[in-house]
């Protein structure tokens, strides 16, 4: 009867204190782990091919009448690494594809897609007006970031830059 005794409150006890302390070993290696600073491991001449996609929707009071607006982004753009040491890494960064769609409210949605083979219309054509130099042959951003993904300076290609400055450029619809 005894033994049954210790045995009924000594194990519950037993487990309470297991949990704990492996909670506290936990806790304590935790904060180390977490510590770790991520590095990129970058080497002249990796290449790689970098999209993002964001979706965003907000609400807005118009008067008294709310309006949603959503929009969807993807770019697709290819990394090319042209020199890296133990501090920075340079990059050229050439967008391949930019997709958006935009909604605000019940007004037609305005989507472009440069992959589309066909030619943009309406809002869409001013869009594609706006980033076309982006997407030109030989345009890119050259693109030099600390090994921590931290960006320290870009800088347009000269054939960005050129583009850049053309009329058609800076207005959608080629007015300049």
């Amino acid at each position: 009867m005894l033994v049954s005794m210790i045995s009924n409150t000594t194990l519950p006890r037993l487990r309470v204190g297991f949990v704990l302390g492996v909670a506290i070993l936990f806790a304590n290696s935790s904060p180390a782990l977490a510590q770790k600073t991520l590095r990129w491991k970058l080497q002249p001449g990796d290449q790689f091919a970098v999209t993002v996609s964001q979706q965003t929707t907000s609400t807005v009071a118009i008067g008294s009448k709310p309006v949603k607006t959503s929009m969807e982004l993807t770019l697709a753009t290819h990394w090319s690494v042209e020199s890296a040491d133990e501090k920075q890494a340079n990059i050229t960064q050439t967008v391949k594809r930019l997709a958006m769609k935009m909604q605000v409210g019940d007004a037609a949605a305005i989507a472009y897609d440069s992959a589309d083979k066909a030619s943009p219309v309406g809002t869409a054509k001013e869009i594609a007006t706006a980033v076309k130099p982006l997407l030109e042959e030989g345009s890119s951003l050259i693109v030099t970031m600390n090994l921590r993904g931290e960006v320290l300076s870009a800088e347009p290609s000269a054939k960005l830059a050129e583009l850049w400055k053309s009329p058609s450029a800076k207005a959608p619809g080629g007015a300049g």
